[in-house]
Parts: structure tokens; sequence; C-alpha cells
């Protein structure tokens, strides 16, 4: 897992940051036959301060991945399936791209 990010401050109240998480591939049961793959997520963010108002807008997702967030592999059985179920990968894909915009006033 590799977790980065960086901030900058400019000038007259503007401010940026980036950030980037990767998970590698990792076994998903004890022979390693499967994997959940790796995911590697990109967001950027930035904004303006004044006194105790903070306006802020954020893209999460940015290069618009479309990997697991999260993987798991065990049995399970859906209808029409045989009564012993079938062994397969499950997972929650990572969200899509997204623009989040704040308001924050500090008191």
């Amino acid at each position: 897992m590799i977790g980065a990010g960086a901030s900058v401050d400019l000038s007259h109240g503007f401010y940026a940051n980036a950030r980037l998480r990767h998970f590698g591939h990792v076994p998903l049961n004890e022979q390693a036959s499967a994997d959940g793959g790796a995911t590697s997520l990109v967001s950027l963010g930035g904004g303006y301060r004044y006194d105790r108002v903070k306006l802020e807008i954020n893209v999460f997702n940015l290069l618009g991945s479309k990997r697991n967030d999260i993987a798991y592999y065990y049995n399970s059985r859906l209808p029409g399936e045989p009564a012993e179920g079938v062994e397969g990968v499950h997972f929650h894909p990572v969200e899509p791209r997204m623009v989040r915009a704040s308001v924050t006033l500090g008191f």
C-alpha cells in the first residue's frame, strides 16, 4: 500500500493539494490462486481561505479508475446455482469520479 500527498499554499489565500493511494496485488486465499488486482486512485483539491471562511473543491478518482476498492474470495450461492455454491471473487468497485464542493465557516 502506498499513500502519498502534497499540499501547497499559494498567494492571496489560495491552496491546492494532490493525493495518490495505491494498493498492490494481494492474494485472496491461502493458495494464492485468486487475486483482487491492484488499484490506484488520484485525487486533486483546491480552495480559498479568507478569515474564517473556506471555499473548497475536490475531485476524487480523477483518472476514472474502475478497479476494486475491496475484494473477497469465498463460496456463495445464487438462485439456480449448485447447492454447494460457487467459489469466486466478490468485490466492491471504487466510486466513480466525483466532484465535491464545500463551504466551511469557523467560529
